[in-house]
């Protein structure tokens, strides 16, 4: 299913903020996918109050300018344990210097897709997560070379 059209969940959230803290625990997928338009202020406290569920968070997506993911990023500094899929795209192509903090943690990870963001070095992402199929790390600072490794149960290849 595309991450948009699930997106509803968010625009509630977004238009009743505190119906997060009185909601089911239903899972949460955090999508701001929208290269061409700027993240105001109240989309950013949407984005920070779902981050604060991390038990709930399943999805995260964003691509946005690196002054707003360098405080969203700041935000995933511990353990995310039903986090499936993880895409961070850096809006601006001059500053690549974000790097996801080292204590974070996504035991069920399946889909991590990091463009213009760094993983720490020895990060428990990839020697905690039995269960990653989707491996993209592109324009990577201090990394010399683009790597997407895509890796299927189903047919049991790998391609790099």
């Amino acid at each position: 299913m595309h991450w948009a059209l699930e997106r509803w969940w968010y625009n509630l959230a977004q238009v009743c903020p505190d119906m997060l803290e009185n909601s089911p625990s239903l899972p949460l997928i955090i999508d701001f996918l929208q290269g061409d338009r700027e993240m105001t202020a109240e989309d950013e406290q949407g984005v920070l109050l779902a981050l604060q569920h991390r038990v709930r968070v399943r999805r995260v997506g964003l691509w946005i300018p690196a002054s707003n993911l360098r405080k969203l990023i700041m935000t995933v500094d511990d353990e995310f344990p039903n986090l499936e899929r993880l895409f961070i795209r850096c809006w601006d192509e001059d500053d690549r210097s974000l790097t996801l903090p080292k204590t974070f943690q996504a035991p069920h990870l399946h889909r991590l897709m990091l463009l213009g963001t760094a993983l720490p070095t020895a990060s428990p992402v990839l020697t905690s997560t039995a269960g990653l199929v989707t491996l993209i790390l592109h324009d990577i600072p201090h990394l010399p070379i683009s790597i997407q490794v895509i890796y299927s149960h189903d047919s049991q290849s790998c391609s790099n």
